[in-house]
């Protein structure tokens, strides 16, 4: 799979599977952050190609302590973090891809997503001005006033990975 969607919102899980496949990726579904790390740890785990996209707000274990989670042995993992409430206490000092603010219009995730996949096609140093991440995100709604990309730097880009993504396009 290409993306990891952890959403307790069932409708929202379709919505946001759905705009992935429009833009050419595959999505695999969670109803809770419990429900992923249970498959994280699973020898089955296959860790997303492009992003884990989980919300913020989750009735045991929230988005951005899941994202702690996958941090702890997976630190090159791209993670998106979405809310309808930025303003709520997220632990700023794990630096994730993108911070939105639902409602997400699907254009805006689509370029997003496009811009993710240019990320781990070129590595994040070699972006293009075309995507500008900090731009794209919503980093004024969660008071995050000094982000930084988490894998700028760091070249986490693997080898081999870049043909499952040739068929994105990326205008």
């Amino acid at each position: 799979m290409d993306i990891h969607i952890v959403d307790d919102d069932k409708f929202l899980q379709e919505i946001l599977g759905s705009c992935a496949e429009v833009t050419g990726l595959k999505a695999q579904k969670f109803s809770s952050a419990e429900d992923y790390l249970e498959y994280f740890v699973s020898e089955n785990y296959f860790a997303p190609k492009l992003v884990v996209l989980t919300d913020l707000q989750m009735s045991k274990m929230s988005g951005d302590k899941l994202a702690c989670e996958i941090r702890k042995t997976n630190a090159e993992q791209k993670i998106i973090l979405m809310t309808g409430s930025p303003k709520e206490v997220i632990h700023k000092s794990e630096r994730l891809c993108f911070y939105l603010t639902k409602p997400i219009r699907m254009e805006r995730l689509q370029h997003v997503f496009k811009a993710l996949v240019e990320c781990t096609k070129q590595g994040p140093d070699a972006l293009s001005n075309k995507f500008n991440c900090g731009s794209l995100s919503d980093l004024d709604d969660f008071n995050i006033h000094d982000w930084r990309c988490p894998n700028r730097g760091r070249n986490p880009k693997i080898p081999g990975r870049p043909d499952y993504i040739k068929s994105v396009d990326l205008t």
